[in-house]
């Protein structure tokens, strides 16, 4: 399983499914430090959770859904 440094397609398939792995949590993350700032400045915690969930799916569309779409147009052509 050594690379003995040299940039392998093996290595290159593990780096990326650990990338992708990544931007599961990260976004979940990234919503729940939204809610804590909207929950503070408004004082409404309703209104945190609606806008957090929505900064939540943001992510996921833009990360997964839009890269699904490219990658469907590109098999397409």
């Amino acid at each position: 399983m050594f690379e003995h440094g040299e940039n392998t397609e093996h290595f290159h398939s593990i780096a990326s499914l650990l990338v992708v792995l990544a931007m599961i949590p990260l976004p979940i993350a990234i919503a729940g430090d939204f809610y804590v700032v909207m929950q503070k400045v408004t004082g409404s915690a309703s209104l945190a959770i609606v806008t957090s969930v929505t900064i939540l799916l943001f992510f996921y569309l833009l990360w997964f859904g839009f890269t699904a779409y490219r990658r469907a147009q590109i098999k397409r052509t």
